[in-house]
């Protein structure tokens, strides 16, 4: 009974952990804002020195797997919702909660999966020189985006930024 209840407080607390990524802020939203006005990316393609072929196989690319990831997430997040929804419930058993609980990893996997085939599709358009070019840009703006996320938190996981450089 006890491996049971402490199964169900990690996957509560696990679940309610990954529904903070549903959660944006306006700093994110500015963020997104930029990157779909174009700014964003144009910049990077004047950096990298795409061809209007590359570009358009890029903008292509990224258009197909934002929608099959938009959709992917909203099913996850319904699924999450349902999960905690019945963790709720008193007398629900580990049984019943298995089947919810392979979609919901199944989901996961899509995700991945599909991230992986999106790396893949931007490997096949840029040059070897391009995308290595291309995540030292990808490693910088996450960097970069990682110490706005402390800052805005007070010096929370302040060790992590200095560690990095």
């Amino acid at each position: 009974m006890k491996k049971i209840r402490l199964m169900v407080i990690g996957l509560t607390a696990a679940l309610i952990a990954g529904s903070a990524v549903y959660g944006q802020d306006a700093r994110r939203d500015e963020v997104q804002s930029r990157k779909r006005d174009g700014k964003y990316r144009e910049a990077i393609f004047k950096e990298l020195n795409l061809t209007d072929e590359q570009k358009a196989a890029l903008d292509a690319n990224r258009k197909e797997q934002g929608e099959k990831m938009a959709q992917l997430r909203e099913e996850m997040h319904e699924k999450q919702t349902k999960l905690r929804e019945e963790l709720d419930n008193p007398k629900v058993s580990r049984e019943a909660m298995e089947p919810l609980v392979t979609e919901v990893k199944a989901l996961q996997a899509q995700l991945i999966d599909l991230r992986l085939n999106a790396i893949f599709a931007v490997k096949g358009i840029l040059t070897v020189e391009q995308f290595a070019k291309f995540q030292e840009i990808s490693q910088r703006h996450h960097k970069k985006m990682k110490k706005e996320f402390f800052r805005k938190f007070k010096g929370f996981g302040k060790d992590k930024i200095e560690d990095e450089g």
